[in-house]
């Protein structure tokens, strides 16, 4: 499965990518936190990549036409089927790719994926409150915000508040 966009290729996470996403978000690092922690060592990668079975969780990457150059990272995550039909998106960039567009073009083909491929009807995502960059590409891709969830997600020893947003198919 590969899906193609204007200046990106988004596929699934594979064990090759190894070598590269642990170097990009080693480089990542800082910029990410508090907000994301990516596999760092082999053994956090092997467990990530153990994550994605294809039925409660995927996980892509994002990388550039042409070059192939890994700029990212998406990850449908706590698919829950039955009457809910929904998951919850996780996303980030790695340096130097941030503020090019590549997430808003990464996260429409897989928002589409999501919703025609694997047939969700809901895609939710959490976001700090503190997320300033996250919380505009949500906005900008039309999910919408449902409220605050007080300490939510333990993060580093603190629990964390998180605002709710969705976006919903064919609502």
């Amino acid at each position: 499965m590969q899906l193609t966009g204007s200046r990106l290729i988004v596929r699934p996470v594979a064990p090759d990518d190894e070598r590269e996403f642990l170097s990009a978000a080693r480089a990542s690092e800082e910029f990410h936190r508090p907000y994301a922690f990516l596999p760092l060592d082999e053994k956090e990668f092997a467990d990530y990549l153990r994550r994605f079975d294809q039925v409660q969780a995927h996980g892509f990457v994002l990388r550039l036409l042409g070059s192939d150059e890994l700029v990212g990272y998406i990850n449908i995550s706590h698919i829950i089927r039955g009457s809910y039909q929904r998951g919850t998106l996780g996303y980030g960039v790695f340096l130097p790719h941030h503020r090019r567009g590549y997430m808003t073009e990464g996260l429409r083909l897989v928002i589409r994926h999501a919703f025609e491929t694997l047939s969700l009807h809901r895609l939710e995502a959490e976001i700090q409150p503190g997320n300033k960059p996250s919380l505009r590409l949500v906005r900008l891709l039309g999910f919408e915000r449902e409220g605050l969830a007080r300490g939510l997600i333990r993060i580093e020893g603190e629990w964390r508040d998180h605002e709710r947003w969705a976006l919903g198919h064919d609502v």
